[in-house]
């Protein structure tokens, strides 16, 4: 695990503004820090549910055994999954400098020949995420600066990064987050709710959710063939499932 470091947050953030409003809070919060230091470590933003707020900055090193920091990584969101349950987080927004590459992706973005450098945004609390970023833009002469903020087009889906979806709702987490061949397919069937939910259950009980599955024919339940294939997640279970997803979608 590597070395964090706790610290005061100024400007303070609160949880009291639509989400949007707070990523450009966090924004200029990061102009500030980039304009002073030039850099922009991997850091997390927090309110509590008592309205505190500190930021924890925790770099990921690469080593020549983990040359893409990529377990450090998993190491970290693992340790602030739990720091955010302890501390009773209910917003949060991660920042961290970042590559971008073209899309469709055929390579990691920091391989792209076509790359650029940005700092990455995400916030989210328990009704939402959205994301933005920022170029960083590095002149010839002169300090390097960033760009202005940019947001993404659409709401994140389910599993969109590796740093969301680490608040304790608990949130509805993605079946991309299992290996392939780990945890058991399931499906719900709950009477009168807007879907089922295909995903699977991993292996200390957690649902995971694959996809959203619409009944035929106008009903609301899945017929006998269709639940043969899969065990079936019903009553308590099935709605608390659906209604988590159904706060995660976004609201037209």
């Amino acid at each position: 695990m590597t070395n964090i470091i706790v610290d005061e947050l100024k400007p303070n953030l609160s949880a009291d503004v639509p989400l949007d409003a707070f990523l450009r809070r966090a924004s200029r919060i990061v102009e500030d820090e980039f304009g002073e230091k030039g850099e922009i470590p991997p850091s997390w933003f927090l309110v509590t549910a008592s309205g505190q707020t500190h930021a924890v900055v925790m770099p990921f090193p690469a080593t020549g055994e983990d040359p893409f920091a990529d377990n450090v990584k998993n190491k970290g969101v693992a340790f602030i999954r739990d720091y955010f349950k302890k501390c009773d987080v209910v917003r949060y927004a991660h920042v961290a400098e970042a590559w971008m590459g073209t899309k469709p992706a055929s390579v990691r973005a920091s391989m792209d020949p076509n790359r650029i450098e940005i700092v990455s945004l995400i916030v989210e609390d328990r009704d939402g995420a959205c994301c933005g970023r920022r170029e960083i833009i590095r002149p010839a002469s002169g300090k390097p600066y960033l760009g202005k903020l940019e947001l993404a087009d659409e709401s994140p889906k389910l599993g969109y990064s590796r740093f969301g979806n680490l608040l304790y709702c608990p949130r509805p987490r993605s079946s991309d987050e299992l290996p392939d061949d780990e945890g058991t397919v399931f499906v719900t069937n709950v009477p009168d709710a807007p879907f089922q939910i295909v995903g699977r259950r991993g292996p200390t009980g957690e649902l995971f959710v694959g996809g959203l599955t619409m009944p035929r024919d106008g009903r609301t339940m899945l017929s006998p063939e269709e639940l043969a294939r899969s065990p079936v997640i019903a009553g308590e279970e099935g709605q608390k499932l659906i209604s988590d997803v159904v706060r995660w979608l976004p609201k037209n």
